[in-house]
């Protein structure tokens, strides 16, 4: 079930949209990835407006969104996304796949990144 805030999954967990990031759909339901690479699978096998409602949700939460690359081995997606109960939009790294996300060197080049493009952007 799609609510203004998540989607509600048949098991009882909650999937807010701002922390959603892509909703892979097939002939027998959804795979929904998250924003910390975790991911869910359901079973739909007639899912009604869903996906659309799903794309425009996710959609709606982002402000903006700029992939960085940082070295040799890889970049990271800087996402600005409305996140409901807060006035400004939150800045989340995507780091692309094998890319350490703690690794403190990538940590500050993606730092360094996201104020660039918040500058650039006046976001």
């Amino acid at each position: 079930m799609a609510t203004t805030h998540a989607l509600h999954l048949p098991d009882g967990q909650r999937l807010p949209w701002h922390l959603m990031d892509k909703a892979v759909w097939d002939e027998e339901g959804v795979t929904v990835t998250m924003t910390d690479g975790v991911s869910h699978r359901v079973l739909l096998p007639e899912p009604g407006l869903l996906p659309e409602t799903v794309r425009e949700r996710v959609t709606a939460s982002i402000v903006a969104s700029r992939r960085v690359q940082l070295d040799a081995r890889g970049g990271v997606r800087l996402v600005a996304r409305r996140v409901p109960g807060y006035d400004t939009p939150r800045w989340e790294f995507i780091f692309d796949p094998g890319l350490d996300p703690s690794d403190p060197g990538l940590r500050a080049l993606a730092e360094q990144a996201l104020e660039e493009v918040r500058r650039s952007l006046g976001v």
